[in-house]
């Protein structure tokens, strides 16, 4: 299970690291600025080029990542249980045998 999870998480970091960073906003003297400012749509030094596609396909990764390990542990659990029936039915013939 840790496993899992150890993977998932590095799949989510290593998808969300692929995004482009976006420069900060620097004054006059080269100190970043931290007010809010309105973006002037006619200056081109203030734009945004943050694309969605590596949330989007870190969000896809996560939910098969989750998928995939979910129906991991169900055929684990299921193949516990089976051989818990295979256990308990060779008791019953046991049983059944003695008793006859």
């Amino acid at each position: 299970m840790r496993r899992w999870l150890a993977a998932l998480v590095f799949a989510v970091m290593a998808a969300t690291t692929m995004a482009p960073m976006v420069a900060s906003a620097q004054d006059d003297k080269g100190t970043p600025e931290v007010d809010f400012q309105a973006m002037d749509p006619k200056d081109s030094r203030h734009k945004e080029d943050l694309s969605g596609i590596p949330f989007m396909v870190g969000a896809y990764m996560v939910i098969w990542c989750g998928l995939f390990g979910y129906l991991f542990l169900i055929q684990k659990r299921q193949g516990k249980v089976e051989a818990e029936i295979a256990d308990l039915r060779k008791a019953l013939e046991a049983h059944d045998g003695a008793a006859t």
